[in-house]
């Protein structure tokens, strides 16, 4: 199953159920991938890369590009690269985006980008830039 899947099937669900819907069955999606589900208590590898993304459930296209980077990895991209996404709804305000993105600043549209190299941050966007990077960087390396 896709991610995008999942949005398709919960729009038989009332919208406040949908978002709930999703969240709960993404882990599920990425069980074979090389996707993981953010946790507070991961932390950045002192070594390699890291991509975390943060996405909204009820947005089509956050879904379609978690699918798109699934489907990159699946081709042995980044192997090196350990990807983590988290849902936007569970950080409580700004403060919990910048907990999980350092240095974000405020954010106004998803996915939320963040990516480390050795354990320090790199690269940091939200919104349309966030979108085109990670396109780019998953189109470069596949």
């Amino acid at each position: 199953m896709k991610a995008t899947e999942l949005f398709e099937a919960a729009k038989r669900l009332p919208p406040g159920e949908q978002s709930t819907y999703i969240t709960k069955r993404l882990p599920d999606v990425f069980s074979d991938s090389e996707i993981t589900i953010w946790s507070a208590e991961t932390s950045a590898p002192r070594s390699g890369r890291r991509t975390l993304i943060g996405i909204a459930p009820y947005s089509l296209e956050d879904l379609q590009l978690l699918d798109a980077v699934a489907e990159s990895l699946s081709k042995g991209h980044a192997k090196q690269e350990r990807v983590e996404v988290f849902n936007i709804l569970s950080c409580a305000d700004q403060n919990g985006i910048d907990q999980r993105v350092p240095g974000i600043g405020k954010v106004y549209q998803t996915p939320v980008v963040g990516m480390w190299n050795d354990g320090q941050i790199v690269y940091k966007a939200s919104g349309a830039e966030a979108r085109r990077s990670i396109i780019e960087h998953y189109k470069q390396n596949s």
